[in-house]
Formats: structure tokens, C-alpha cells, sequence
């Protein structure tokens, strides 16, 4: 498995994913981080003292300048090519996390698994891997019933696992947007995915079950907009923190 796991200025959260990550990934598997121009560039540090530049192969990246969100569909291609670079045979699968996930015990085993499950069904490009409480999004659907253990999903929201055949259909267009006039929109970068993956006929599967989630205290840094009352923020903490 190839995992790309983008970070900025948040080093205890992505020392927290690292830890996960250690315990989860084998000696086949390969780490891609890119760190958006953090004024301190901590990433190195944190992998070193996580063990896992010792455990699996890691590439670490660092973008020339802050992209942040009207930039992220150029942090979301870079971290493509990057996957692109690093396929090899068995390591056909590739997963996409944030800084801000924890993954629950056994995550690679059982995201390997599903991923193989599902691959059966035409047109499933993998798993969208974590639950947010979401069915539709960006105008497509999602949520209907597979074999009573997951959801058909039109739609990802940047934490998936698929194999490297499908990488090019995910990569998200250039998104312009009036982010003078609206300057808390989210990224796009993921909408520009879904709708590109959704157009080609293809789709996801989100197991019922949970393999990972979001631990951001409510508030999400790609679209502040969306959580910006405590209310917001609430409802998104029920539905991304596990008990």
C-alpha cells in the first residue's frame, strides 16, 4: 500500500496519525507526505521520532510555498505523481488520509480486504473510507444499500483507499473560485474528483463500519464555512469522533 497524507502546521495531530500509521503499515508498504510550506518544518522530525522512517519506505515533500485551500487540487496532484512514482508490484493499493484522521486498530488489513470485496461490483473504485453523516454531495448521490455492510457513494471527500489503476480518474481540474468574494469556501479539489470519477461511471463503497475518523474538534480547516457555528460543529464532531 502507498498512503498520501498531506499536513500543515498541525504537528500533533500528524504526530498522532503517524503513530497510527506505524502500527498499521508493513515493510512493503510506502509513506508520501507533503508538507504545505509549514513556517515550521516539523514533518521530518515527527516521522523520524514515530519509527516509521526506520519501518516502511517514506518520501517526504514540501511544497515551494503555502498553497492552503485555493491551491489544494496542485497539493492533491502532487501527491498523485508521487504515488504514480512509487508503483511497484504489491503495491497496487493506495490510500489518501488527512492530518487529522485516527485509524482504528487493524485499518490496513481490513481496508485491503474490503477494497478486494468490493472490487467485484462494476465500476467500484474503492473505498470511501470514513463516515461523516453525509449521503449526498456537490448534487450527487449516494447512500443506497450494498449487501446491508455499506453505501453506494457517488462521492469522496479526501479520505479514500483505491488501487493505482484509477489514480488518473481522481485527479481533480484546476478550481477557480471568488475567493475574494467568498473567501471561506472549501477547496473544490474533491468536488473537481468526485464529479470527474461520477461523469466515468464509477463510484465508491463506504463500509458501515468504522476504520477511521476525523479528530479535529469539530472544526474543519478545508471549509470553515461549514463549521462555523458551534451547532456545526457539533453535529460534525457526533459524526467523525468515535466514542
Amino acid at each position: 500500500m502507498i498512503v498520501l497524507l498531506p499536513t500543515y502546521a498541525r504537528p500533533a495531530f500528524f504526530a498522532r496519525i503517524c503513530a497510527d500509521l506505524r502500527r498499521e503499515l508493513t515493510s512493503r508498504d510506502a509513506l508520501v507526505v507533503l508538507d504545505d510550506a509549514s513556517p515550521d518544518a516539523y514533518a521530518g522530525d515527527v516521522l523520524a521520532a514515530s519509527g516509521l522512517t526506520e519501518h516502511v519506505e517514506c518520501t517526504l515533500l514540501r511544497a515551494p510555498e503555502n498553497r492552503g485551500r485555493i491551491g489544494y487540487w496542485r497539493t492533491v496532484g502532487a501527491l498523485l505523481d508521487a504515488a504514480f512514482e512509487l508503483r511497484r508490484p504489491g503495491a497496487e493499493l493506495v490510500a489518501y488520509l488527512a492530518d487529522d484522521l485516527r485509524l482504528a486498530d487493524g485499518w490496513r488489513q481490513r481496508a485491503a480486504e474490503e477494497t478486494t470485496r468490493v472490487s467485484r461490483y462494476p465500476g467500484c473504485i474503492g473505498l470511501h473510507a470514513h463516515r461523516d453523516g453525509r449521503t449526498r454531495e456537490w448534487g450527487l448521490p449516494g447512500g443506497d444499500d450494498v449487501d446491508g455492510q455499506g453505501e453506494h457513494m457517488a462521492w469522496q471527500d479526501g479520505v479514500w483507499v483505491t488501487r493505482a489503476r484509477w489514480l488518473e480518474s481522481l485527479r481533480p481540474e484546476e478550481v477557480n473560485r471568488d475567493w475574494v468574494r467568498y473567501p471561506h469556501l472549501g477547496s473544490g479539489a474533491w468536488r473537481s474528483s468526485s464529479y470527474r470519477t461520477h461523469a466515468a461511471g464509477l463510484w465508491w463503497y463506504r463500509p458501515r463500519e468504522t476504520m477511521c475518523w476525523h479528530d479535529d474538534e469539530g472544526a474543519s480547516v478545508m471549509n470553515p464555512q461549514a463549521t462555523a457555528s458551534e451547532g456545526a460543529r457539533k453535529r460534525r464532531r457526533v459524526c467523525t469522533v468515535t466514542p
